[in-house]
């Protein structure tokens, strides 16, 4: 959920389902579009939203995987038992088109409330919201439509629009900016060289790191924050960025760079060192035929335990989305599954899977895009520690 002003967030009441599902698109800066949006709560104030991608049509591996991401969550974190909210979000009619007999979203609601169930996890609130009619789910009865101009917020909410972002769709949370043609026109030639040069020793990873933290933690921890994007682009020469793009496609420099973004440069040499540290302990790269990346997920579920610096990564996000929209298509996949993983790392799943797939699309053995997928099916480790510790105790690590 994310406020833009830096007052206290106004709370809240929503004393109707209509009005929760009014509520939601601010609070959470996301507009209403196919997926399931679990909503966690912390007595009788919500806590954190997670976004899970809607299981195609008549997929029952994908429900399947579905469902036990939100039960691993539920349960790993005890917010089962704090009463959630879900909501289904569908593109889908809410009444079936012949032949079929039951909407998707309805088996996906009978799944849902089944699990739920079997947990005993009461939730406070379970809707559909279609693209035609929206509806309740908690009542005994068969779901009635209602019609989605009874979505309205509180009466309390007048000031909610100018406190909180204006919801945005994922695809333009995702949509690449604009590159300028000068830059983009020198990298290219300047990471083609880069590829094509006779192959050198391979540098330790641990020395990307200066390099890493030069560009993705560009006025990080400091009040420096007037450089755009594309300022901090430009600073760069082609070679230099060319680098970057090449380091993010080996996963042993790709490490690195996500230990700088989440921490700082000077804590790598700490977790790299082959003898004592966590990180590097053997060769990462997937030998011949070995497609086995679980000891690389357990390195990466370990390092992301501490509640992550959310300004600096959102900065490092927004300087790599940048980065790669000036990059030639093939060379982007290691950069896009880095950029997947820091949204996943902030709890924004929906979103790192956006980019997985444009990574895996243009490369399907991209090594760290395969990672990050299997990391997106659940969420990350510090959420669910920070939704075990009593209210108290979040309170004072969040201050």
């Amino acid at each position: 959920m994310t406020p833009t002003s830096s007052v206290t967030p106004q709370v809240l009441r929503c004393a109707t389902s209509s009005e929760f599902l009014g509520v939601l698109p601010h609070l959470t800066g996301l507009a209403p579009e196919p997926g399931i949006l679990l909503v966690l709560f912390r007595g009788s104030r919500a806590e954190q939203s997670l976004r899970f991608p809607l299981p195609s049509t008549g997929e029952r591996r994908e429900l399947r995987d579905m469902l036990s991401s939100l039960s691993t969550l539920l349960g790993h974190s005890g917010a089962g038992k704090a009463r959630p909210a879900i909501v289904i979000y569908t593109d889908e009619s809410f009444a079936p088109a012949p032949p079929r007999v039951t909407a998707w979203w309805e088996e996906i609601a009978e799944a849902i409330a089944a699990r739920m169930l079997s947990r005993g996890w009461p939730l406070r609130e379970f809707c559909v919201q279609a693209s035609d009619a929206w509806a309740p789910l908690l009542t005994p009865d068969v779901p009635i439509p209602r019609e989605l101009s009874e979505i309205s917020l509180p009466a309390d909410a007048a000031q909610l629009e100018q406190d909180c972002e204006m919801p945005r769709s994922l695809a333009e949370l995702a949509a690449l900016p604009e590159a300028r043609p000068s830059i983009a026109a020198a990298l290219a030639p300047a990471i083609a060289d880069l590829v094509s040069a006779p192959a050198e020793t391979p540098r330790p990873p641990a020395e990307a790191a200066p390099l890493f933290a030069e560009y993705l933690l560009a006025g990080a921890g400091t009040s420096d924050t007037a450089a755009t994007p594309l300022d901090v682009l430009a600073m760069h020469g082609p070679i230099s960025l060319a680098r970057l793009l090449r380091d993010c496609a080996h996963i042993e420099h790709w490490l690195i760079a996500a230990v700088t973004i989440l921490t700082s440069a000077s804590f790598v040499p700490e977790i790299t060192d082959p003898e004592s540290g966590r990180l590097l302990r053997r060769p990462l790269t997937r030998p011949q035929g070995d497609t086995g990346d679980a000891e690389i997920v357990g390195s990466l579920l370990e390092i992301g335990c501490a509640t992550p610096r959310r300004e600096q990564m959102q900065r490092a996000a927004r300087l790599l989305h940048t980065l790669i929209a000036h990059a030639p298509r093939e060379y982007r996949p290691g950069a896009l599954a880095l950029l997947a993983w820091i949204w996943w790392e902030l709890g924004m799943l929906s979103l790192g899977e956006r980019f997985i797939e444009q990574a895996l699309s243009i490369d399907p053995n991209c090594q760290p895009a395969s990672i990050v997928r299997e990391l997106l099916r659940g969420p990350p480790q510090w959420l669910v520690s920070r939704l075990r510790q009593p209210p108290s105790e979040t309170a004072a690590a969040s201050a």
